[in-house]
């Protein structure tokens, strides 16, 4: 599904509603590495974290009585997938220019994405259109503990640049449901000692 997201955030950053700056610019989710060096404008999306949303964490299963058979279903996984975005411009161009280019680009990005609480429907790709729950986003979240900046740009041994985090929670499926046979259409209570019920018979057409 992660690859379904990605593919829902290339449309997106895509739409022709968006900043000229954002849909003219390449989309690239690689590992901003030292040999990373794209020849044109770009909006590197890097997903460095995938972890559980505990908050959102919901363990009781629930009934389905939406079709002929009551299907019991375990809640869906709630999963943040965290990316870097950052803004790259051609390495060729002088430094001065080619910071002002990549702010620029940051900066619609960051006006285009912060429009948004969840990913819309319109936008959703493979199994990312067919999960329960839209997709929340949150832009420009505050770094949580371990996850200073600093350490991340060390590891990649390249000098530090400006980013902005976006988090996106999907849901899961991750166990089939089980059949619990057709619903109760009713009850009979009798006590010993009572008649057996009367079983009317249907009217001949």
């Amino acid at each position: 599904m992660i690859d379904d997201l990605d593919a829902s955030l290339l449309r997106l950053l895509g739409d022709a509603r968006a900043p000229e700056a954002v849909r003219d610019a390449d989309v690239s989710f690689e590992t901003p590495a030292r040999t990373y060096a794209p020849s044109r404008p770009t909006l590197n999306l890097f997903l460095h974290q995938v972890t559980e949303n505990q908050t959102l964490r919901e363990a009781a299963p629930f009934a389905d009585r939406s079709g002929p058979s009551v299907l019991s279903r375990r809640p869906p996984l709630r999963v943040d997938c965290g990316y870097l975005v950052t803004a790259w411009s051609d390495l060729a161009a002088g430094s001065a220019v080619r910071v002002a280019q990549e702010h620029r680009l940051l900066g619609a990005a960051l006006a285009w994405l912060s429009g948004f609480s969840a990913i819309p429907a319109a936008y959703l790709q493979g199994a990312c259109a067919t999960q329960e729950f839209p997709p929340p986003v949150v832009v420009a979240r505050p770094h949580a503990p371990g996850e200073e900046p600093g350490q991340f740009w060390t590891a990649l041994q390249i000098p530090p640049r400006p980013a902005l985090g976006l988090l996106v929670t999907l849901s899961l499926d991750v166990a089939p449901a089980a059949d619990l046979g057709p619903p109760v259409a009713g009850i009979d209570v009798r006590l010993p000692g009572d008649p057996p019920p009367v079983r009317k018979k249907r009217a001949k057409s």
